[in-house]
């Protein structure tokens, strides 16, 4: 349900007061899940209202205060399927279907569109027992599914689509901002770690994630030219993936790297002891979430668990994770960030022959001018530095992941140019005597 409101001459109204006082006076299914303020209510020529020409809810929808984001992945495509029907953004977890405006034919699409992005089938009664993203995520969790390292977050568009690599962590829910800064006519799949579920073991090498992640972006698209990338540590799979469609005799327009380590990183180095481990993995996960979780005053310096346990607690609070998140799971996550960073170190990285474009923020440079190429000029013929606002984390996070969307659009505009006047180009510059 949506309400529309007008301004009194004193100011917008305080819609969570709005929301408070409607509950003391209606059920709740009657009180409006989103305002939008209007500067006039649409008239026809007799003096009534024009609800045709009342605005359909979308990103100007005010939501609530109590908004929460999807807190992983199944819950990111539930919000996002709940989003695309509805037409209505943003979408919390405790959003429910039905209140958004969803009905019975719909609920068909819905269920399709669950069975194609995560292959859970269910059947459309078990909206009505789970009609918020919340529980329709949990219901699909318990459900048997075949694991795949691609996931759909935004799958629909008529444009090329851009595949992102997962950073240390190994999750892509830090890429559910960007993709919807691309606008939706951009695809955007990103590539998960295998691990995360605790069911399977981290795969083991840069190597092995290529030659897999490969394997599947050319399931979802046969031939190129292809435009990859990856954040951070992904940046580093995303550029040997680049080297490996090239070997395969395929194209890549763009290759995009995030903030990428350095192509030099710790090469050969040992990993350190688990309770440091443990900090920095507590440290990675939290500041991908844009928050800052400090150890406990009464911190053992050598019971890493505890720490995990404090995680757990401060996370919970703070929305970090989903309410049935338990210890376990924490585990599977700390495993595969250990493992990749203990695959980063084992790696060598090869040349690529085309172009290699480095987005950097600008606040994790130290005040460095130019742009440092962190050592991937050593490895790639061309290299394309942009400075993006915001720090490792943040240029993820609106409101800096804008401009990042912005360069990245341009990029792909750069390819579509370049593939109609030099086809065989392959992203690199043509080279002038």
């Amino acid at each position: 349900l949506v309400a529309y409101v007008t301004p009194s001459p004193e100011g917008a109204p305080d819609f969570d007061s709005v929301r408070v006082a409607l509950k003391q006076r209606l059920p709740d299914y009657m009180v409006p899940s989103f305002f939008i303020l209007l500067d006039a209510f649409p008239v026809m020529p007799n003096g009534k209202l024009d609800r045709k020409a009342l605005p359909a809810p979308g990103d100007t929808a005010l939501a609530p205060r109590d908004y929460v984001a999807p807190r992983d992945m199944l819950e990111l495509v539930v919000a996002c399927l709940f989003e695309e029907l509805n037409n209505v953004r943003p979408v919390g977890v405790h959003s429910n279907f039905f209140e958004l405006g969803g009905h019975s034919l719909l609920a068909v699409r819905l269920m399709a569109g669950l069975r194609q992005r995560t292959g859970v089938s269910l059947p459309l009664t078990a909206l009505f027992q789970a009609p918020t993203v919340e529980q329709l995520a949990a219901l699909c969790r318990r459900a048997p599914t075949e694991w795949s390292p691609l996931v759909p977050i935004q799958p629909g568009g008529e444009r090329p689509p851009f595949f992102c690599v997962h950073p240390v962590g190994g999750n892509v829910l830090c890429f559910a901002e960007l993709a919807r800064a691309l606008g939706p006519h951009q695809p955007v799949y990103a590539l998960q770690a295998q691990g995360l579920d605790g069911k399977r073991p981290p795969l083991q090498s840069i190597a092995e994630m290529t030659r897999v992640y490969v394997q599947a972006i050319r399931a979802l698209q046969p031939k190129g030219p292809y435009r990859v990338g990856g954040w951070s540590l992904g940046g580093a799979v995303a550029f040997d993936m680049a080297c490996l469609l090239r070997e395969q005799g395929e194209q890549v327009e763009v290759l995009a790297l995030i903030e990428p380590t350095s192509a030099s990183y710790a090469r050969g180095a040992p990993l350190e002891d688990d309770m440091t481990l443990t900090f920095q993995f507590i440290q990675d996960l939290a500041r991908t979430a844009g928050l800052d979780l400090a150890p406990p005053p009464d911190a053992d310096p050598f019971d890493a668990e505890h720490l995990l346990l404090h995680l757990l607690a401060e996370g919970r609070k703070a929305g970090l994770f989903a309410s049935d998140t338990d210890l376990d799971w924490l585990r599977a996550f700390k495993e595969v960030f250990i493992s990749n960073l203990r695959a980063l170190r084992q790696h060598t990285l090869h040349d690529f022959p085309g172009r290699t474009t480095l987005l950097l923020g600008s606040e994790s440079q130290e005040g460095v001018t130019p742009l440092h190429d962190r050592d991937w000029g050593s490895l790639s013929s061309d290299v394309d530095m942009h400075g993006v606002p915001g720090n490792h984390y943040s240029l993820l996070r609106a409101p800096h992941v804008q401009e990042l969307a912005r360069v990245l659009t341009t990029l792909f505009e750069q390819a579509d140019s370049r593939r109609k006047t030099h086809p065989q180009e392959d992203g690199t510059r043509l080279k002038t005597a």
